[in-house]
């Protein structure tokens, strides 16, 4: 027997489309099985008009006198969900590609310095710039090795990727600290996309 509303199907409805949104685009590994299972969880109580949790509480929001929603209140429901879902997935896929990149970049300014320090035979420098390097690319793999952004997603490499980089740094840490004209050897073993 029902007892939740129409209006309380239509949130669950929309939490459950967040949901999904935040488990497809935002989320990785447990959080992502837990917003995915929440999303179902929420729409099969919307679809079926039936609150378990309600039933043990004791609490119905459904009304026997209350009005059916009418052909403009399905419209409108039908028209905020679309729209969530198009704005949401296109915010979503912007902000995550938009985020990334800017994690990259940040990583990608200390290994620029690098190699540009070795040019010009700025040891000092280019050992400094070596060490933030290392710093950044330790915190970028650490976040990028667990969690996937959309944009990333189908790179089937990126993880292989990673790794080949990290050895590349490492491999790099005595030439950067140890050669004074370090700027043709730093340029052939950075190879970064």
């Amino acid at each position: 027997m029902r007892n939740t509303s129409t209006l309380d199907r239509i949130i669950r409805i929309l939490i459950s489309l967040v949901l999904f949104q935040l488990a497809f685009f935002w989320l990785s590994g447990g959080w992502q099985i837990v917003g995915f299972t929440v999303g179902v969880i929420a729409l099969a109580t919307a679809a079926l008009g039936v609150c378990p949790l309600y039933r043990l509480v004791g609490i119905r929001t459904d009304r026997a006198d209350a009005r059916p929603l009418g052909r403009i209140g399905i419209l409108a429901s039908t028209l905020l969900f679309v729209v969530l879902l198009v704005a949401g997935s296109y915010a979503s896929d912007f902000f995550t590609r938009k985020r990334f990149v800017k994690d990259f970049n940040a990583m990608n300014t200390s290994y620029k310095q690098t190699l540009f320090s070795t040019g010009q035979n700025d040891r000092t420098q280019a050992v400094a710039n070596y060490d933030q390097l290392v710093v950044a690319y330790a915190g970028f793999q650490a976040k990028y090795t667990s969690y996937h952004p959309y944009a990333i997603k189908s790179d089937t490499q990126f993880d292989g990727d990673l790794a080949q980089v990290a050895q590349t740094i490492a491999g790099t840490n005595t030439i950067v600290h140890n050669t004074i004209n370090a700027a043709r050897i730093a340029r052939a073993a950075f190879v970064m996309y």
